[in-house]
């Protein structure tokens, strides 16, 4: 079974046409892949994000566990903490926090990622996109040109063609319905004598 079809060979205007056709198909899904790319470097972006806020905050909470172990108890006061008095209160609190984010911070780090930078470079060092817009203009001219020549010299033409055999026939049908009755009325005529 073959996935493409076999290009048509009876006529140029046609094969241009396909040939442009399956070109757009491939623009098409390429540019699709590259907005699935775009999509999965966003939420890369925004997985980024959250693992540098618990990496900041974890440090926010050491340094303010260390300012409560100096005994400046005014110092690095955390705004999102529910009391910042240095209490036993406050660093058992801070310690849960700082081990939720830890953990937060090691199934980041544990899990595999795709690089898509060095796909990037490559595409860039290698000039691909040239030949994305190579094919992107190939398939436009080819697309454009070759349906509309097949509909002007080749399709036009066959209807007209198509047109003048239904009109030869209506004719010679009406010519054959004529010769019938001339010859209904000749035979009449014949058998009719005495």
């Amino acid at each position: 079974m073959n996935f493409f079809p076999k290009p048509p060979t009876d006529n140029l205007y046609k094969f241009l046409a396909v040939t442009g056709t399956w070109l757009m198909a491939f623009v098409t899904i390429f540019i699709m892949y590259l907005g699935y790319i775009n999509h999965e470097i966003k939420k890369i972006s925004i997985k980024q994000d959250n693992y540098y806020f618990h990496k900041n905050t974890v440090n926010d909470i050491n340094r303010r566990l260390s300012s409560i172990k100096k005994g400046e108890i005014k110092r690095n006061v955390l705004d999102w903490t529910i009391i910042s008095d240095g209490s036993i209160k406050e660093t058992t609190f801070l310690n849960a926090a700082k081990k939720r984010y830890i953990e937060r911070i090691k199934q980041y780090e544990s899990k595999p990622r795709q690089d898509y930078n060095e796909l990037f470079k490559l595409v860039k060092a290698t000039g691909f996109l040239w030949v994305v817009y190579l094919i992107i203009a190939i398939a436009v001219f080819c697309f454009y040109f070759g349906f509309r020549y097949w509909y002007s010299k080749v399709q036009k033409l066959s209807d007209i063609s198509i047109q003048h055999d239904i009109n030869i026939k209506k004719l010679t049908i009406e010519k054959m319905k004529q010769e019938i009755a001339l010859t209904k009325k000749s035979s009449r005529t014949c058998f009719a004598r005495p």
